[in-house]
């Protein structure tokens, strides 16, 4: 699995199971009080462990009912506070009121008889982005033959309009990044971990007892992955919305196309960054507006950031774009053309793809 003041309540056995309804647009709190619901191990049987992190242990279990291999996550602590145990049960109702594929269903959530809360989700296997990301940085044959750039981009789209999901029930992930999104073997996406997900409207801001490891930070109100942050979020700001999220997703297309971390900061140009990967100008303009240090001037919408990488999927690329593109290779081919034959047969070759009337 991938790394990384309240008010006070109760807790009920009667109301944790039925507090998973999700209103039209907003992921709902729910009281909490001391319930006894035992993990029924004549129908789930763990098989082993999927992972281990600052709350709690994933494990993996067979589901005896329907047969099918399930994980279940329990939290770690002896004797887990009041808020550590709304904090997690918070993170499996956020993630079980958003019902998108790409985003592991979470099928029962409950508290045992020692007192520890228990989530039981979807399974997912496969190979997470930051891995995919990593192992073709490396340059690893298999990886980069099995995960071309086109197969990437598929992908990251599908996680973009999981994440407009989210935003549409008020639910800010607030920690997007490549180990966040699992690849599966047959074309699946998932986008995993809201332990630290935002409410819009929540006076919870989830901050006290969490846990940092590896390049992951908090302080205050800071919370989330350093480079992936927006400057806003870094800074502490406690009213980040989607566009914090948006701002994750350009730096994760930025790495996609790059093949290199985003150091946005620096420059928030792929093209520029990876001149020799043949960035397309739109997805190169595309990275350049999700990056965009002003909130005000970000593009606001993960929906948009994903469809527009669709389009160019799609192969609707704006013709003056396609044009301008081919006039630069053009150029270059005849700027080459005395000092490097081959480069310069390579450039026209380009601007003749682009632009056939050339």
């Amino acid at each position: 699995m991938p790394d990384e003041t309240d008010t006070t309540h109760e807790i009920d056995a009667t109301e944790v199971p039925t507090a998973l309804e999700v209103p039209q647009r907003r992921v709902r709190r729910e009281p909490l009080r001391t319930a006894t619901v035992a993990l029924d191990v004549t129908r789930y049987e763990v098989i082993d462990q999927l992972g281990r992190g600052g709350m709690g242990d994933v494990s993996l279990a067979r589901d005896g009912v329907f047969g099918r291999e399930i994980a279940i996550k329990r939290m770690l602590a002896e004797q887990p506070s009041d808020h550590a145990i709304e904090r997690f049960l918070r993170e499996a109702r956020i993630q079980g009121g958003l019902d998108h594929p790409a985003i592991p269903p979470v099928h029962e959530l409950a508290i045992d008889t020692d007192g520890k809360p228990y989530f039981v989700m979807k399974r997912v296997a496969g190979t997470t982005l930051g891995a995919v990301l990593q192992r073709t940085a490396g340059g690893d044959a298999a990886t980069i033959e099995k995960y071309p750039r086109g197969r990437l981009l598929r992908s990251f789209a599908e996680a973009c309009l999981a994440v407009e999901l989210a935003h549409t029930r008020g639910v800010i992930h607030r920690d997007l990044k490549p180990s966040n999104v699992m690849l599966g073997e047959l074309g699946e996406v998932y986008v995993l971990d809201w332990g630290v997900a935002k409410v819009i409207g929540d006076t919870d801001p989830v901050l006290s007892e969490i846990g940092s490891s590896g390049d992951a930070t908090h302080a205050g109100a800071v919370i989330g992955t350093r480079g992936y942050m927006p400057p806003e979020q870094a800074e502490g700001a406690l009213d980040v919305d989607a566009r914090a999220d948006v701002f994750a997703l350009g730096c994760m297309l930025f790495e996609i196309l790059t093949i290199k971390k985003a150091l946005v900061a620096r420059n928030r140009s792929p093209r520029a960054v990876a001149p020799d990967r043949d960035i397309p100008p739109e997805l190169d303009d595309l990275c350049v507006e999700a990056t965009e240090p002003d909130r005000a001037k970000r593009l606001a919408s993960a929906r948009e950031l994903g469809e527009r990488v669709q389009r160019y999927l799609d192969g609707d690329r704006d013709l003056e774009q396609r044009r301008t593109l081919a006039r630069a290779h053009l150029e270059g081919a005849r700027s080459a053309a005395d000092r490097d034959p081959d480069a310069a047969m390579r450039e026209a070759g380009r601007a003749l793809a682009l632009d056939p009337s050339l």
